[in-house]
């Protein structure tokens, strides 16, 4: 990566997300063929890689972006712009 570029990614932190068909195609892993998960963050070392932390485990996986596909948009929380909340 170029210094001063941005990493884009598709996905953002707090997606919900499950794997993608091409996943399928990699994981010889019958377990992990029906996971979900959520976004973390970027991965650490390559460009268009994702940390992915999977329901019912407490470690991530860092995995192509490819690998993955978007399950639901987040809930955004609206308490950042101070709307929503009672007083």
């Amino acid at each position: 990566m170029v210094a001063g570029e941005e990493k884009r990614m598709r996905f953002h932190k707090g997606d919900r997300v499950r794997i993608s068909q091409l996943g399928l195609t990699k994981f010889l892993y019958p377990k992990r063929l029906d996971r979900r998960g959520i976004i973390v963050g970027p991965g650490l070392e390559y460009p268009h890689t994702i940390r992915v932390k999977w329901d019912g485990f407490k470690d991530t996986d860092a995995l192509s972006e490819e690998f993955v596909e978007l399950i639901s948009e987040p809930a955004r929380s609206l308490r950042c712009a101070g709307e929503g909340r009672e007083r």
